[in-house]
């Protein structure tokens, strides 16, 4: 919306300015200042990286609660490491981090004792398997739980499989003891 306003800026100006579309009462607007102008222009590249994430996760040809991690870690850092010249969209970009920080806080790390989802989404995904999104140290704690995940499942898998040959044994035993002393009927 921003973008399209700061396209049509002298169709809109020439509209608010002239006193015969645009009567005395509502040319409370001064759009005619360049300062309006820049700060709406740093405020479109603030809220850049904002647009791209919800375009992004507003997909449905492909899986997004794995995006979900490195995706807040991107808008994290955009808002950190773009510089303005303007108060408003300095505090802007301090209240957004703030925000995302205190908002997603449980998606941006991992522990040992809760099970995040979508960090362990992410580390399934082959696009995020390297996990840049975290600190070494935890993504070496992520690798080492979906490691052990994995086994678990895999000894519970042949545990199953174990306890089913097992019943199908005793129940073959069982057959063929019953079988063998069934009298046969006169």
């Amino acid at each position: 919306m921003t973008s399209r306003l700061l396209e049509q800026r002298w169709p809109v100006t020439a509209t608010l300015s002239d006193p015969e579309l645009t009567r005395q009462g509502k040319r409370y607007l001064d759009l005619k200042s360049e300062q309006w102008w820049s700060l709406l222009e740093e405020l479109e590249q603030a809220l850049r990286p904002f647009e791209c994430a919800t375009t992004f996760i507003s997909g449905e040809t492909y899986v997004t609660v794995s995006a979900l991690p490195p995706l807040v870690k991107g808008l994290l850092m955009s808002t950190q490491n773009t510089a303005f010249e303007s108060t408003p969209v300095q505090a802007f970009q301090v209240a957004a981090a703030k925000e995302i920080t205190t908002r997603w806080e449980l998606e941006m790390s991992f522990t040992d004792d809760a099970a995040n989802t979508s960090v362990t989404a992410a580390a399934l995904d082959p696009r995020f398997r390297k996990l840049k999104f975290l600190s070494p140290e935890e993504g070496l704690k992520v690798q080492l739980k979906v490691q052990a995940l994995t086994l678990q499942r895999k000894r519970s898998e042949t545990d199953q499989a174990d306890l089913q040959q097992n019943a199908n044994v005793v129940q073959d035993a069982a057959s063929v003891r019953f079988t063998k002393f069934r009298r046969p009927l006169k």
